[in-house]
């Protein structure tokens, strides 16, 4: 008789709960090491610009307004399309890192918005930016739920809570990040500067690549 497979088995089989017990206590024995301390400086990091991202239109819009001469809708649906993006990035990416697991969505959605911040740059007027920002809204809105699921599943139950309290301090800090850029880069260096500034991130891709395991719990079913 064949053996139900890790799908079947986790979907409910008759070992599910063994299994589903045995994870908790794998958790649980993780201890805090130098790895999760660079894990949580990647992903915190990564966070960081996501916030920073979600509002630097925002700092740089009163000087693009005036170089394309946007009109009031305009620079609604500039300001907007990023939020309405996230809505579609967190529902299918929370949905493809249960299938694929936490850490290659988390590659996915960070060269997303990186990359966006890059087209950004050359907009020509208000239909590509935004374009542009719904497009980089997916990739925003993708990494803050599958971040927050991957960090906490490195760390058991008794220092989860101060654990994440202090990884979701790190998003309202990159907003405020924004607004200190905003203030000293855009009328120096022009609007362009807040997006230069996003770019940061792809280099962390490069240590995410090599240096980051999958975290205990997220391995797509399937996975020995």
């Amino acid at each position: 008789m064949r053996e139900p497979n890790n799908t079947t088995t986790m979907a409910g089989g008759p070992n599910a709960a063994r299994i589903n017990a045995e994870l908790v206590a794998r958790l649980e024995r993780l201890p805090l090491t130098r790895r999760l301390t660079l894990i949580r400086v990647i992903i915190g990091s990564a966070t960081f610009f996501d916030a920073y991202t979600v509002l630097a239109i925002a700092f740089a819009m009163p000087q693009l307004s005036t170089e394309w001469h946007l009109t009031a809708g305009e620079i609604g649906m500039i300001l907007s399309a990023g939020y309405v993006g996230q809505i579609f990035g967190s529902l299918f990416f929370g949905q493809l890192a249960e299938r694929i697991g936490r850490l290659p969505v988390l590659l996915i959605t960070i060269l997303l918005f990186v990359s966006m911040d890059v087209a950004c740059l050359f907009a020509w007027g208000a239909a590509s930016m935004i374009v542009f920002r719904f497009i980089q809204g997916i990739g925003t809105g993708g990494e803050v739920p599958v971040a927050s699921a991957y960090i906490n599943e490195f760390v058991g139950a008794k220092k989860r809570g101060r654990f994440f309290l202090l990884y979701e301090v790190i998003f309202p800090v990159g907003l405020m990040f924004a607004g200190i850029a905003g203030y000293f880069l855009v009328p120096v260096v022009g609007w362009k500067a807040m997006f230069i500034v996003g770019i940061v991130p792809a280099l962390l891709t490069i240590p995410m690549r090599w240096l980051m395991p999958e975290s205990p719990a997220g391995s797509p079913p399937g996975d020995t």
